[in-house]
């Protein structure tokens, strides 16, 4: 029995040192790759106790753990504001009900963080404005990307076409995103080609990234419309396709990683950036 809960525990320890050869990176960010906080510090786990897309959780990964960027999630409020939240239903992440569009301003910014692992005692977070985060991460030197996932699908019943939602959601995203120089540190990334093309013609100077499953298809989509690049899962590609992707001008941008393993896999694979829920990790790994 001893022996067995030996060899179980050498092997456990042996894969946590899995190494991997960092010089063997090849990418088109000079051949290192962009630590990204996924909705700044990650979301929560034991070792994370402030929510995701909360202000306190961006403003640790960018200004405490230096990382090379964050990704947050974007939905609109019925005013029209651009706010950072990640679920369909504000009820599984706050202590407010229903889906974020259906409430003005005034009921979401008294929106607070209430689940997770001990945010409810560790953190006063609450819903915050996309204006803040970019605020914060333009003031910083040197500036971190900020990815803006584009949540634009709608759960709840509402009383308006869905057309006239997306058209006032990406004129609220435009008009933010024109007060400041976006050109190399916001990337906006979305699964919709329509709303990616809408951006390219408004704002020809914004990395586009579309989310979608990395394969022959959606690379050369992705490189027809000129965009900056594509996003997905890890799991669903491999490195040919990313050299293919790279041959065609296209950063990849690759998450979520659960373990060190992962996380070296991902490596192995030379994305240009990696979406982590543990920046520690990640740095001790790639750093």
């Amino acid at each position: 029995m001893h022996r067995v809960i030996f060899v179980l525990v050498f092997f456990f320890l042996l894969t946590q040192c899995q190494k991997t050869d960092l010089s063997e990176i090849d990418n088109l960010r000079s051949n290192s790759i962009g630590i990204i906080g996924h909705g700044g510090m990650g979301f929560s786990s034991p070792e994370v106790n402030l929510p995701a897309n909360s202000l306190g959780s961006i403003s640790k990964a960018v200004q405490n753990y230096q990382v090379d960027g964050v990704e947050v999630d974007v939905q609109m409020s019925a005013d029209g504001t651009l706010f950072l939240y990640h679920d369909q239903r504000l009820q599984t992440l706050t202590d407010c009900l229903g889906c974020l569009y259906q409430w003005n301003d005034e009921v979401l910014e008294d929106c607070h963080y209430v689940r997770g692992f001990d945010t409810q005692r560790n953190n006063e977070q609450q819903l915050v404005q996309l204006q803040d985060a970019l605020d914060l991460v333009y003031s910083l030197n040197p500036r971190p990307y900020i990815f803006l996932d584009l949540k634009t699908s709608l759960d709840c019943p509402n009383t308006f076409e869905y057309q006239d939602f997306l058209t006032k959601y990406q004129e609220s995203l435009i008009n933010i995103i024109e007060q400041y120089s976006p050109s190399d540190w916001i990337i906006v990334e979305s699964s919709d080609i329509s709303i990616l093309r809408t951006l390219k013609e408004k704002l020809p100077e914004v990395q586009l990234s579309f989310f979608t499953r990395i394969d022959d298809m959606s690379i050369e989509l992705a490189a027809s419309e000129g965009f900056y690049g594509v996003s997905g899962n890890f799991d669903q590609v491999d490195a040919p396709i990313i050299k293919k992707a790279h041959d065609l001008g296209l950063f990849v941008t690759l998450g979520i990683h659960q373990t060190r393993n992962d996380a070296i896999d991902m490596i192995e694979n030379s994305p240009d950036y990696i979406y982590t829920d543990n920046i520690p990790l990640l740095q001790s790994i790639l750093n």
